[in-house]
């Protein structure tokens, strides 16, 4: 999806933004995810690059989760799903996943949330075409990384970095704040806003912060997913393939990989 169509576009492994953990800011909330700012799904690993102008930008970003984490340290998942729970390689599963299933990837992820999340996320992933256990369990690796499991909705920082960037489409005073990082792979400026929105039949120009919402956040998490055509990474079981468009600098590949091998377990691949 290219900015003109409204992409999400995000940052790229070029960008420093100094989020620091101990300052309580940065991404949707200092965790052990990549080293950086996490919220955004494009910045990852490593020490925060420089941000020069409107250059890190990649034409395809609809948040910035890992990227902006590039600067702080992601803890790779230590625990592992309890053996396969899944129906197969190749079944479709257009029913959805289930709550025990989500539980298994998203280490610490409650029974409630489980429960609250799981209807928003199996409409999202069937809008999608994500419904074969391959798609599902690629979807939800890179979401869980990018959200810290699911515990992040909304970047922490204020959004005051992406005014003026134009390649966001933020072309008014406080279109930073305004369209800053929401959703379990943040949404991020007035023209993903406003794509997602038309496409999905909903005005997240004048309601953007219902994109922070399990309801609308699985959806436009999904649609970036879909205007990418991320499913046929997630088909060849490709995870780079499948990161790219997220992160195209690569980032935090082993905590991604560590959800990637939680999800396929508990998808029975």
């Amino acid at each position: 999806m290219s900015t003109t169509h409204g992409a999400h576009v995000r940052l790229n492994a070029h960008v420093n933004i100094n989020f620091n953990p101990s300052h309580g800011h940065a991404r949707h909330a200092p965790s052990p995810l990549d080293v950086g700012h996490a919220h955004r799904a494009g910045l990852g690993g490593g020490a925060p690059p420089s941000l020069s102008g409107q250059q890190g930008l990649n034409a395809a970003r609809p948040f910035v989760p890992s990227q902006l984490r590039d600067g702080f340290e992601v803890a790779s998942a230590r625990t592992g799903a309890a053996g396969p729970v899944g129906d197969g390689d190749h079944t479709s599963t257009t029913g959805g996943i289930t709550a025990s299933q989500l539980k298994a990837v998203m280490p610490g992820l409650t029974d409630a949330k489980a429960n609250a999340y799981l209807p928003h996320l199996n409409r999202a992933m069937k809008e999608a075409g994500i419904t074969t256990p391959k798609r599902q369990a690629m979807f939800l690796a890179q979401v869980g990384h990018e959200s810290g499991g699911l515990k992040w909705m909304e970047e922490l920082a204020s959004g005051r970095q992406y005014e003026g960037w134009r390649d966001l489409g933020n072309m008014r005073a406080g279109d930073g704040v305004r369209f800053k990082g929401r959703g379990p792979i943040q949404l991020t400026g007035r023209a993903n806003y406003t794509a997602a929105g038309r496409d999905l039949g909903l005005d997240l120009v004048a309601n953007p912060k219902q994109v922070a919402t399990p309801e609308v956040g699985f959806r436009t998490a999904a649609w970036f997913w879909k205007e990418k055509g991320i499913n046929a990474a997630a088909d060849r079981m490709d995870l780079k393939g499948a990161t790219r468009p997220i992160n195209p600098g690569l980032r935090n590949m082993a905590d991604r990989a560590a959800f990637y091998a939680r999800a396929k377990r508990a998808l029975g691949l």
